[in-house]
């Protein structure tokens, strides 16, 4: 999913294709552009532990998505921008187990 988003795919298409193969949010409710603006912005997903709206390290948990990668969507879905360079192959391979999401 970051991935696609940041080669340029939408966060309203993005949402339709996950809605459109039945994959639903954890909470199980339909994604929408909102929805995955929202998980595109978390910082659970690099592995960063929050605690009143502020970062508080490391998570306990494995980040599922590489912490440059985080921030380059973060920073496209504060802008509406994206980045749709190439990335080097260390890069793509810490986005797979997303952009099949």
């Amino acid at each position: 999913m970051f991935d696609r988003y940041l080669k340029g795919d939408g966060a309203a298409p993005l949402a339709k294709g996950l809605h459109s193969r039945g994959i639903c949010t954890a909470g199980g409710k339909a994604w929408n552009s909102e929805t995955l603006r929202a998980l595109l912005d978390s910082r659970q997903v690099a592995g960063i532990r929050m605690h009143q709206g502020e970062e508080a390290g490391p998570g306990a948990w494995p980040a599922i998505i590489d912490a440059g990668v985080w921030a380059e969507a973060r920073l496209g879905t504060s802008t509406g921008r994206r980045c749709t360079g190439r990335r080097s192959a260390s890069r793509r391979s810490a986005t797979t187990c997303c952009a099949s999401w």
